[in-house]
């Protein structure tokens, strides 16, 4: 124990359950924005996704099989289950790791924290989603959905949530020393 009460810890030993006062106090507001649009992201394609796996016809949601005419699909049961698992579930660790950057998905070599690669990579995912939909089939929520990937990567790219997440930022090595 330390003279403060709390468990002693090597010096290799470095294991973070929560964010301290002080990156919780400097996240940016930017940060707040990204993590709205994941959650919308998150939610939607967890209802959407599980709609669809539920009714694989579609019918429930008011999308008849007939829109997947020359698609690889007959109905829209594996649709549903990629948008739930990538696009439902994925943004939901996302945001865990946008919050709390977990010590596991450091990446110190590419140097900025996983928790921001991978928020990008799910702005990506979800424009190609779009875009490889609208070859298939129209949806009114199509542009909608292109301008939260769009936003995703766009408020992902600020300087603030950038260097929020990059070495020296708080909860980073350089800042912990």
């Amino acid at each position: 124990m330390q003279g403060n009460g709390s468990p002693s810890k090597s010096p290799g030993q470095v294991h973070q359950q929560r964010p301290s006062r002080a990156a919780a106090k400097s996240r940016p507001a930017a940060l707040h924005v990204l993590i709205v649009l994941l959650l919308l992201l998150g939610i939607s394609a967890l209802g959407g996704g599980a709609g669809l796996i539920i009714d694989p016809s579609g019918d429930a949601l008011g999308m008849p099989v007939s829109l997947l005419a020359g698609s690889p699909f007959h109905d829209y049961l594996v649709p549903g289950v990629i948008l739930f698992g990538l696009l439902g579930v994925c943004p939901m660790v996302v945001v865990f790791m946008l919050w709390f950057r977990p010590n596991w998905a450091r990446m110190p070599r590419a140097g900025l924290h996983g928790a921001w690669y991978a928020a990008m990579v799910l702005g990506i995912a979800l424009i190609v989603w779009i875009l490889v939909q609208m070859t298939i089939l129209r949806f009114f929520l199509q542009p909608i959905l292109l301008a939260l990937g769009v936003g995703i990567i766009g408020v992902g790219m600020l300087p603030a949530v950038r260097r929020h997440y990059g070495h020296g930022g708080p909860g980073s090595e350089a800042s912990e020393g």
